[in-house]
């Protein structure tokens, strides 16, 4: 759910701030009724460090649908999902933007 400040309420008490233009590029690619933005919590590629990637996936695709772990709520109408349930606090106060045409969580 989007709220007036931009923020998105993925649980209780954790907000996701979504920048003017991520929300404008996921309006333009993202097709609401058949595609899931996923949040995922690791490391990736030469980062050692863990951080949020950020992925699409087909709504009918999505691998860890069946996990109970996983947090499913909504962005404006576009389904959300963060598989890893232990780790969805760290979303709070971040802001998901767009570098690059690339989404990102700073």
């Amino acid at each position: 759910m989007i709220y007036p400040t931009g923020a998105m309420r993925v649980a209780d008490d954790i907000r996701l701030t979504v920048s003017g233009e991520a929300w404008d590029h996921l309006s333009r690619t993202l097709d609401a009724r058949r595609d899931v933005l996923v949040f995922v919590w690791g490391t990736t590629g030469l980062r050692d460090d863990a951080a949020w990637s950020v992925s699409v996936y087909p709504l009918d695709d999505l691998p860890m649908a069946a996990n109970r772990r996983t947090v499913e709520t909504e962005l404006g109408k576009l389904a959300v999902a963060v598989p890893q349930r232990q780790h969805i606090e760290k979303l709070d106060g971040r802001r998901l933007s767009i570098q690059a045409s690339t989404l990102v969580v700073v």
